[in-house]
C-alpha cells in the first residue's frame, strides 16, 4: 500500500469527530403553564412542591455542527422523593415533577455520555 493511502485512513477518525457537536450546555423551555410558575433555566430549577413542569430541552453545540433530534438525550434526578424526572413521547420534552422539599440534582446525558448536572431546589 503506498503512504497516501495509509495516511488517509489513519485521519479517517480525526474528520469523523470533526464533523460531530461539541456539547455546549442545555437550553430548557418551559412548555406548560403551571399554576404557581417553576424558575428553570441551564444553571438552576425551582419548582414548588406540587407543581408539574413540562420542559423542552434543546442541547447545544458549540461548532457548526448541531445535535439531530434523534440523539440520545436523558435527564435525570439524582433524588426523586425531591424531584421527579419523567421522559414523553417527545424524546425532547420531560416533566420534572416537585415531589419533596429539599434540593437535588439534575443529571444531563447526551449521546451517552455525562454532561453535569443542573442544580435543582423543591419549594413549599
Amino acid at each position: 500500500m503506498n503512504r497516501f493511502f495509509l495516511a488517509t485512513l489513519a485521519a479517517l477518525p480525526l474528520l469523523a469527530t470533526a464533523c460531530q457537536p461539541r456539547y455546549d450546555g442545555v437550553d430548557l423551555t418551559l412548555v406548560n403553564n403551571p399554576p404557581v410558575p417553576p424558575y428553570i433555566d441551564d444553571t438552576q430549577i425551582e419548582i414548588p412542591l406540587g407543581i408539574a413542569a413540562v420542559v423542552e430541552v434543546e442541547p447545544l453545540s458549540s461548532t457548526r455542527f448541531n445535535y439531530y433530534t434523534d440523539d440520545p438525550l436523558e435527564l435525570r434526578s439524582r433524588d426523586p422523593d425531591v424531584l421527579r424526572v419523567e421522559a414523553t413521547e417527545n424524546p425532547r420534552q420531560f416533566v420534572l415533577i416537585g415531589v419533596g422539599v429539599g434540593e437535588t440534582c439534575v443529571d444531563i446525558e447526551v449521546l451517552h455520555e455525562d454532561r453535569g448536572c443542573i442544580p435543582a431546589t423543591v419549594t413549599q
